[in-house]
């Protein structure tokens, strides 16, 4: 499939996920263990036989250049094309307020115009699922379509639209018959909802047209307002997609999110049915469960020490549960460290994060809103 190149960009502000943002970009912010958010579109692209793909770095970038490294994992260490590690317009800064930024392809024209690629698909990290991009390049050449987007009909009701942090920092199309696309929303209504999956495929020549009209008027249109600008010309056509799909794009979406993974219906939709997700691989020895620990419904990852009592919750590699603690429905990142005679509930610890002996860090699951509690802190 070397007729596309992929390209992956920042299409939600770092802001959504908080304080799990704030020392890392969205991208390298972790996911069910072992994971980082990355690893999804750059696995689905690679399982599409896409052999050529760029990431565009943003502000906070340490953590997510150690994760790609040469790309090695993902099979895109390559001499001809594989992986790109390309600047932003903005070094340090990130528009809210962009979802696919053209300014930042347009300082990267060279690298678009010299790949031999004539499509290229683009994607954001902020909603993730698994999925196969040659079915959405067969229907964009069927049809003759000029952009092609992604998308899964929903259906929500009243109750799930009262809290904004369900739904901000997305997009919803009215897809009418044949599939064409009329519009673009950010508001969505009780009812049906086509949510937009943040693919984008378009003809290599027209993208470049579209960065070109873009910089002409300043830079302050996105891929996405011109296409709304230009829909009635354009042909735009909505590919659906029926599987999985997690929502990154508020706390309260990551929370829900990981805790899905305890299903394994949920599991086996995103890590296994659509193929492996590829990632970073860490050595580390098995986790070593003591005498006293009882661990429930609950994801460990490799590392791992545990002596209390673990119940529905994900824990990431290197997380230290001491003895008589009791650690239910949380998150807890890479080298948490949780002394013994803890309680904590409904809560998210960012990586590092120590928890003194004693203490109970809890709350009501029907708040809505997990305890998050930010990178290297102690309590």
């Amino acid at each position: 499939m070397n007729e596309i190149l992929g390209m992956v960009m920042d299409t939600k502000p770092d802001a959504s996920l908080g304080e799990l943002a704030r020392t890392r970009n969205l991208p390298a912010v972790q996911f069910g263990g072992r994971y980082r958010l990355i690893d999804f579109p750059m696995s689905n692209m690679v399982l599409s036989g896409i052999k050529h793909v760029g990431v565009v770095i943003y502000s906070k970038y340490s953590t997510l250049l150690e994760h790609l490294g040469s790309g090695m994992p993902w099979g895109l260490d390559r001499k001809t094309d594989g992986l790109k590690l390309l600047p932003t317009a903005s070094p340090g800064l990130f528009n809210s307020e962009m979802g696919y930024d053209l300014k930042d392809l347009s300082v990267n024209a060279d690298m678009l115009k010299k790949a031999r690629q004539q499509h290229v698909l683009l994607t954001g990290c902020g909603l993730i699922y698994r999925f196969d991009y040659r079915r959405m390049l067969e229907s964009h050449l069927a049809m003759g379509a000029d952009f092609t987007l992604l998308y899964k009909h929903e259906d929500y009701d009243e109750e799930y639209l009262a809290n904004p942090e369900r739904t901000q920092h997305l997009s919803y199309l009215s897809v009418g018959p044949g599939g064409r696309v009329s519009s673009v929303t950010a508001k969505p209504r009780p009812g049906g909802n086509n949510l937009f999956l943040e693919a984008v495929l378009v003809g290599k020549d027209l993208l470049i047209e579209c960065m070109n009209l873009a910089m002409a008027s300043g830079g302050s249109k996105d891929l996405m307002e011109i296409i709304g600008d230009n829909i009635r010309s354009l042909r735009v056509f909505g590919h659906s997609y029926e599987g999985y799909v997690a929502r990154l794009n508020s706390i309260v979406n990551y929370y829900d999110c990981n805790m899905d993974l305890k299903s394994e219906s949920v599991r086996n939709a995103l890590f296994y049915e659509n193929g492996p997700v590829f990632t970073r691989s860490i050595d580390r020895p098995p986790t070593k469960y003591y005498a006293t620990a009882d661990v429930k419904d609950s994801l460990v990852s490799t590392g791992c020490f545990i002596q209390g009592k673990v119940e529905g919750s994900v824990l990431s590699r290197n997380v230290y549960v001491g003895k008589d603690s009791f650690v239910k429905n949380c998150i807890l990142l890479r080298r948490c460290r949780i002394e013994g005679n803890v309680h904590i509930e409904n809560a998210i610890l960012d990586s590092e994060v120590v928890i003194s002996s004693g203490i109970t860090l809890r709350i009501d699951s029907s708040g809505g809103r997990p305890i998050v509690v930010g990178k290297e802190s102690r309590l």
